[in-house]
């Protein structure tokens, strides 16, 4: 079994290697350390534990470094969510706001939401500059400026 081992953890980075080439989501990257790794143990005829054990470790190692650097890339905290900071922002009207017909965008930092009017039967025309007050799911409640 440990003749062929140093082959099958290169088998495994190959695999991987594949998986990210084909598929481009981050979802098998960090298995490429981890397997070379693992393979360099095997040539050196450390017992299969050992290389487990460090291709475990050194895949999951990469992956929280992974995604702690591409979250301190993007400037991001690392929480999740972040709809309540819309709350309080202007925005424009891009599409006829109509609670009635339930139709309605608005751009608020550059990016389109479905949008809502506080009043019931609120109508928001397409050019209006309009503040967040409040946020249900997707949808942004607004009032007129």
């Amino acid at each position: 079994m440990q003749a062929y081992m140093p082959y099958l953890w290169l088998g495994v980075v190959f695999c991987a290697a594949i998986i990210e080439a084909i598929g481009r989501r981050m979802i098998a990257l960090w298995m490429i350390p981890g397997g070379v790794v693992a393979s360099v143990l095997a040539f050196l005829r450390l017992p299969v534990w050992a290389q487990i054990l460090a291709f475990i470790g050194v895949s999951t190692l990469c992956c929280f470094l992974f995604f702690r650097l591409a979250t301190l890339r993007n400037g991001k905290s690392g929480r999740v969510g972040g709809t309540d900071e819309l709350i309080g922002l202007t925005g424009k009207v891009i599409e006829t706001v109509d609670n009635l017909a339930g139709c309605g965008l608005v751009s608020v930092n550059g990016e389109e939401w479905a949008a809502r009017s506080i009043d019931y039967d609120g109508v928001l025309e397409a050019g209006a500059d309009v503040s967040v007050v409040a946020v249900e799911g997707v949808r942004l409640i607004c009032k007129p400026i």
